[in-house]
């Protein structure tokens, strides 16, 4: 693990989120990461370990506050994230989210793929089945309990509380407005492109399309500033699911999110392991595309 300068990380704090597989909980972990001007790590799997804790040491070595996301079900997970902070420089925010939130989500969207519901309540239930409660980790002023049901500015607010201040930076000189998101539309039918273009500006989105998942790389290779691709399935070569594969590796900030007239088990299944943000079936409603960008930038 790389050496941590403990006059740098004097300044710097370790956020571990811990809570059910549910979307909410990384939208937190998200927000957190944005209003502390840190940076978010995620640990999906158990085998991620080695590589999240050099990316925590990383951070924090810059001086940086880091948001550590993950379900972290056992008392053994926590500690282990825990000890990646020196003493003192760590809290944990154990997110609760019971049966009946799970529920109201899984019933959100009109369009989304069945799949992607059923997936994340089992999930959600076998989290349940093998969730520690949360014991000696760490001393009681250091840890937050957080209901994910409550809207994001309240679970914002009970983390803060938790927290030192943060410096608030300079204002600018020349105040701007905040930049538009801008969304990459994916989409090989030009009629579709044209439909999802407009409802997305719209929407207030900043719009760029493209037919093939091979253009989206080479305009996300020339583009900085893309934060989301909006992308088909079925396209000519490489496949919707494989492009969500590629960007996260070589575009790790950029959100993904599937649309697909053929929600099937493992197109779902293969866009969840590409870490989409949700799976939207065709043909797909303004409410629910909007509720789902909102989600994604949330």
């Amino acid at each position: 693990m790389q050496r941590v300068d403990p006059m740098v990380l004097s300044h710097s704090t370790l956020i571990v989120v811990s809570g059910p597989p549910m979307p909410g909980r990384t939208q937190l972990a998200r927000a957190l990461a944005c209003a502390r001007r840190g940076e978010l790590v995620s640990l999906v799997h158990e085998s991620d370990r080695h590589v999240a804790s050099k990316e925590v040491a990383e951070v924090l070595a810059r001086g940086l506050d880091v948001v550590l996301d993950g379900t972290m079900a056992s008392v053994e997970e926590r500690n282990w994230a825990l000890a990646l902070a020196p003493e003192g420089r760590a809290v944990l925010v154990e997110w609760l989210f019971t049966r009946r939130d799970a529920e109201r989500v899984r019933h959100r969207y009109a369009a989304r793929a069945r799949f992607v519901e059923e997936r994340e309540l089992e999930a959600f239930d076998s989290d349940g089945g093998q969730r520690q409660p949360v014991g000696h980790e760490i001393s009681a002023e250091r840890l937050g309990v957080v209901w994910g049901g409550a809207p994001l500015s309240d679970q914002l607010l009970a983390v803060e509380a938790l927290l030192e201040p943060r410096p608030v930076a300079a204002p600018q000189l020349s105040p701007e407005a905040p930049r538009r998101r801008f969304v990459l539309v994916v989409e090989d039918d030009p009629d579709m492109r044209v439909v999802l273009h407009e409802v997305l500006r719209e929407l207030g989105y900043e719009v760029g399309e493209v037919e093939s998942a091979e253009d989206a790389v080479k305009f996300l290779e020339r583009r900085a500033a893309v934060d989301l691709l909006l992308v088909d399935q079925r396209l000519p070569g490489m496949s919707g699911t494989e492009l969500m594969t590629l960007a996260r590796r070589r575009f790790p900030s950029v959100r993904t999110l599937l649309v697909t007239g053929y929600g099937d088990d493992p197109t779902c299944e293969a866009a969840l392991g590409a870490h989409a943000e949700t799976v939207l079936t065709k043909p797909v409603r303004v409410m629910d595309l909007r509720l789902a960008l909102e989600e994604a930038f949330s």
